[in-house]
């Protein structure tokens, strides 16, 4: 592929030492219309001192022995905050307590399917904070490649309180863990659980942390 082509692509740093989980989600990002970058070890994170800030680094909490955290505090102090990091983990318990360390965009939990994957990274790639827009302008994120487009109008949409509340009880969630995996504010997550209006960009951002496509969170349009 042609490189000016190639470096229109967001750059994923994918850090994983199982070798085929490691080449699995490489492969996904890359047919998603990534450009990824694999270290099988912290040793080959390292190596990358030199090059440019990857556009997303999705780290796994266990490396090679040593602590994710680690990894993830290097990327920090080498790149700043300007680089979202997803962590991914079986762990839930332990996920939680590196991303908070971290300032993780999102945690993936393990194991997940393609589309979970690529719909974290995807969402996790948006700025933080932007489902704070005001009520008068319209929504201009869209999902960057491979993924679920948003409405045509970018409206403000209405979840359902009732489906919100059993993936909620399905997963053990509190508000504030989901506002942390989801990276928008525990008032917004009231919100939605309220079935208040809130941007759809925010609905894709907490069905990535949920693991669901975003139009099972919306509520059904009532008849005029």
């Amino acid at each position: 592929m042609p490189e000016a082509v190639q470096a229109t692509r967001p750059v994923i740093l994918v850090v994983e030492d199982e070798a085929p989980l490691l080449a699995l989600v490489g492969e996904a990002l890359h047919e998603a219309g990534f450009a990824v970058e694999a270290a099988a070890s912290t040793a080959e994170v390292l190596l990358r001192a030199d090059r440019p800030p990857p556009d997303l680094a999705l780290l796994d909490v266990l490396m090679d022995g040593a602590w994710g955290s680690a990894v993830g505090r290097w990327l920090r102090q080498r790149y700043g905050p300007a680089v979202p990091i997803v962590v991914m983990s079986g762990n839930p318990a332990l996920a939680e307590r590196v991303g908070h360390g971290l300032a993780a965009r999102a945690i993936l939990p393990k194991p997940f399917r393609v589309a979970e994957l690529v719909r974290t990274v995807q969402v996790a790639l948006g700025p933080p904070g932007s489902e704070h827009e005001p009520p008068g302008e319209p929504e201009t994120s869209a999902a960057r490649v491979g993924g679920v487009s948003p409405p045509p109008d970018h409206r403000r949409v209405r979840c359902c309180p009732a489906r919100l509340a059993a993936l909620f009880a399905a997963r053990a969630l509190l508000p504030p863990l989901l506002a942390r995996q989801a990276g928008v504010d525990v008032q917004t997550v009231q919100r939605s659980l309220e079935g208040q209006p809130v941007h759809w960009r925010t609905v894709t951002r907490l069905a990535a942390a949920l693991g669901v496509d975003p139009a099972e969170l919306v509520a059904p349009e009532e008849p005029a």
